[in-house]
């Protein structure tokens, strides 16, 4: 048994770690020490197989790759979280890794011990499952050094405005399926965001607060009426990057345009009944996308000088034989986004994403 595992030893790939792993708690003796001489799929694969081993051992072994600072690494610790005591896993393992750089994606059961992770600055949380959301959320404000947080969740908990402590934020990420307040008043407590994403915001009537965010350059706000905060962004010339939800015509986008001219990346979504984009001529655009947006018309993309990428998402049947000629990446997610993608030229490059 031992010469068969040495010769798999390190994985290739997290696929092989699955193998390695049900060798059972004997096979962490043949993991290497230390993985920075392997590459990073086979380093990620390592800590995989340690993961799954699980077991006081197999902490020892994760405990040697921490240092590693490359991302497929760090992930892979990250996700071994799960599979061990959070608090223990947190002060042997975590603590002291290079995640500066590095957006950790928590479960919730770790969130009432990532101020034990010192370099900790950007973290993603999947509350859905959490029973103690507006807990974890509470948790989550005193991390003051972090720099960006993404949070999803079902319903919006009631301590959400307690993020206001986090001072350091440049990035914030909140998408929550229903609960909502009317008023989001302690964002404008937020100077130094320069990315907010809200989605599924049907309940939000007040965007006053964008007023207060002149440092903003992406704004990604979902499921409300754009026509409701456009007039709200502090200084509307330095978005870089926008989502625009529900718009109906050509008048509305043509406002919006002016309203944002300079956007190099443009998010429609569920725009079921725009058609002209002729608009977006006059928008130094290089990426657009569609989402539910089954009716534009693609015309008045096909001379445009600076657009390289073009991303359709939902059951939308956009047709693609207007762009035949442009020198562009598109990429199709879900079999039902496009059609007419045989009449596509050379130098139309298409991606499908599966979901």
């Amino acid at each position: 048994m031992s010469d068969r595992v040495q010769r798999v030893i390190p994985p290739r790939n997290v696929r092989e770690s699955r193998s390695l792993a049900a060798v059972g708690e004997s096979v962490l003796a043949y993991l290497p020490d230390t993985v920075f001489e392997l590459t990073a799929a086979q380093a990620a694969a390592c800590a995989r197989t340690a993961a799954l081993v699980n077991g006081p051992r197999a902490v020892e072994v994760l405990r040697g790759y921490a240092d590693d600072p490359r991302p497929e690494v760090l992930a892979e610790l990250v996700r071994a979280w799960q599979y061990f005591d959070p608090e223990s896993y947190a002060r042997q393992v975590l603590a002291d890794a290079p995640l500066a750089a590095h957006r950790a994606e928590v479960h919730t059961g770790a969130v009432p011990h990532l101020h034990l992770l010192r370099n900790l600055r950007r973290c993603s949380v999947d509350l859905w499952m959490d029973d103690d959301a507006a807990g974890s959320v509470r948790s989550l404000s005193a991390l003051t050094r972090l720099r960006e947080l993404q949070l999803v969740g079902n319903s919006a908990p009631g301590t959400l405005a307690e993020l206001v402590s986090l001072q350091n934020l440049e990035t914030l990420w909140i998408s929550m399926f229903r609960g909502w307040p009317s008023e989001l008043p302690f964002l404008a407590e937020l100077p130094r965001l320069r990315f907010l994403g809200l989605a599924q915001t049907r309940g939000v009537e007040d965007f006053s607060f964008l007023r207060a965010l002149s440092e903003l350059r992406t704004i990604w706000i979902t499921h409300g009426v754009w026509s409701r905060w456009v007039e709200q962004v502090a200084e509307p010339g330095n978005l870089d990057a926008a989502a625009l939800g529900l718009v109906s015509d050509s008048s509305e986008l043509a406002r919006a345009t002016e309203r944002f001219g300079n956007l190099h990346d443009l998010v429609l979504y569920h725009a079921e009944a725009l058609r002209d984009l002729r608009p977006l001529r006059a928008l130094p655009l290089e990426g657009v996308s569609f989402d539910h947006c089954g009716h534009v018309d693609l015309r008045a993309l096909a001379a445009h000088p600076t657009v390289r990428d073009i991303r359709i998402d939902g059951r939308s049947k956009i047709d693609l034989t207007p762009i035949a000629d442009m020198n562009v990446t598109v990429t199709l997610h879900g079999p039902d986004s496009a059609v007419g993608v045989e009449n596509l030229g050379p130098d139309v490059r298409v991606r499908r994403v599966r979901r």
